[in-house]
């Protein structure tokens, strides 16, 4: 089977195929496709094109790398009429499509399996990373371990649990395991980031085009939200991609493309009227114009710089009263912490009475605000405490603080040691990632952890590469 194999991938058709796959083109291609599938609701079409070529990948491709633009446009492929939390009748659920996604879901791990089978030496590797993350997965089905109060939420426990492990392993296996020299492919995760960037770009400025954000010259932030979530989860994801806008100037030889793209993704960021993202977006903003400007001080970076700040102020000076009213959920909300600080104290309170495992991910005692309004996302989705450490301490207690700590030291060690150009980017993504996990949950969506775990497997110590798994 092998030989076969590597007969095909020699006929000059196949090496053309596999280089488009591997290219900034493809990435492009998958990006286009996940945006029309969340304007005209082509999810299951898309997901259909997505899975077959995850197939051909796992059969005569080169390796699994083409699997992660995929598998992160993907999750921001579903329109805002199949959003689970808000439509019973979304396409995930059974009888109106889901069957069909599960079948999908089915053949991409049977693609592994025969991934696995044709390269087993690559795929069992040494990983470096991959006990603080099985150390973090297991704390997860051990939350709420002591809770008296916890067995009424005990299957709905398990299932988070087991969504939240799987998004942090299987990507991370798949792509550490399935991609050959990951060293040489780190910018093409970084053109992911960035194109994962214009994919979000795009879709926020379709939901403002629908006409019903604005009301009465307003933003209402409630209705920003689209197949994969709201306001908060677009603007946090969108500001964890501004390092990538500033790697592709960086890359290139550009810095005034930078400091363009930069800017277009921070004005995105503030069209969703997300605060927290805000906050992160314009501090991973600010990084990425001192890195560009010590690197790039030409007449042309000058020329733009200037012309950015002078437009800002003329529109400031011009519509200021257009621009207060427009934000004026902001404005008004100044520093105010929207609750968060009661979340954070409730949180607190569940882990001091449960501080050994937690009370589990179902808050207890408290009501925590839920953006879904479907029982049955509900009972397997929790609401979160809006920051990594109440959600940690609040559902797996101190094991839970422990292992994170452990992971988040050797994510720290790995950038260290593997300071490339793009492994610092995908350091900075993740920093502003976490930025962001001060005020809301991010680490505990699927979609950002499944980029992020795909991240890990890049930023890892690569001169392990060829090892067999310990």
């Amino acid at each position: 089977m092998g030989i076969g194999i590597k007969t095909i991938q020699r006929h000059p058709l196949i090496q053309r195929i596999n280089g488009f796959l591997a290219s900034s083109k493809f990435i492009l291609l998958t990006v286009v496709a996940a945006a029309l599938a969340n304007f005209f609701g082509w999810e299951l079409p898309v997901y259909t094109l997505f899975v077959l070529v995850a197939v051909y990948c796992a059969v005569l491709g080169r390796d699994l790398l083409p699997w992660i633009p995929m598998v992160v446009c993907g999750y921001l492929a579903p329109s805002v009429d199949s959003n689970p939390g808000k439509n019973a009748e979304s396409i995930f659920n059974a009888g109106h499509g889901g069957e069909y996604v599960m079948g999908l879901a089915v053949v991409l791990a049977l693609a592994i399996l025969f991934y696995i089978c044709r390269e087993p030496k690559q795929f069992f590797r040494k990983r470096t990373l991959l006990w603080g993350l099985l150390g973090l997965s297991l704390v997860y089905f051990l939350g709420g371990l002591n809770s008296p109060a916890n067995p009424k939420f005990t299957e709905s426990n398990r299932v988070f649990a087991a969504l939240q492990a799987g998004s942090l392993l299987m990507p991370y296996l798949v792509i550490s395991g399935g991609v050959k020299n990951p060293r040489d492919h780190g910018a093409y995760f970084c053109q992911t980031g960035f194109g994962v960037g214009c994919l979000v770009v795009l879709e926020i400025l379709w939901i403002y085009l629908g006409g019903h954000v604005t009301q009465g010259g307003r933003i209402d932030r409630d209705l920003i939200y689209t197949g994969w979530g709201m306001y908060n989860n677009m603007g946090g994801l969108l500001a964890t991609m501004i390092p990538f806008a500033f790697y592709m100037a960086y890359q290139k030889g550009r810095g005034w493309l930078g400091m363009l793209l930069g800017s277009v993704f921070l004005a995105a960021v503030f069209m969703t009227n997300s605060r927290s993202s805000i906050i992160a977006g314009v501090l991973a903003y600010g990084v990425g114009m001192v890195v560009v400007l010590r690197r790039f001080h030409g007449k042309t970076e000058r020329l733009i710089l200037g012309s950015m700040i002078g437009m800002v102020l003329c529109a400031v000076l011009i519509f200021h009263k257009e621009m207060a009213k427009l934000f004026d959920d902001i404005l008004n909300r100044g520093g105010s912490l929207n609750h968060r600080d009661e979340i954070w104290l409730e949180g607190w309170k569940q882990f001091k009475k449960y501080p050994i495992f937690g009370g589990g991910f179902f808050p207890l005692e408290y009501d925590v605000y839920d953006f879904s309004t479907v029982r049955e996302f509900s009972k397997f989705f929790p609401p979160r405490w809006h920051n990594t450490i109440v959600q940690l301490a609040a559902s797996t207690g101190v094991v839970g603080l422990a292992a994170y700590a452990f992971h988040r030291l050797q994510t720290v060690i790995a950038v260290i040691k593997n300071r490339s150009r793009e492994v610092l980017c995908i350091g900075m993504y993740m920093l502003v990632l976490i930025i962001t996990c001060i005020f809301d949950c991010h680490f505990f969506n699927i979609g950002p952890v499944l980029f992020y775990a795909m991240g890990l497997a890049f930023i890892e110590n690569t001169c392990n590469f060829g090892k067999k798994m310990i």
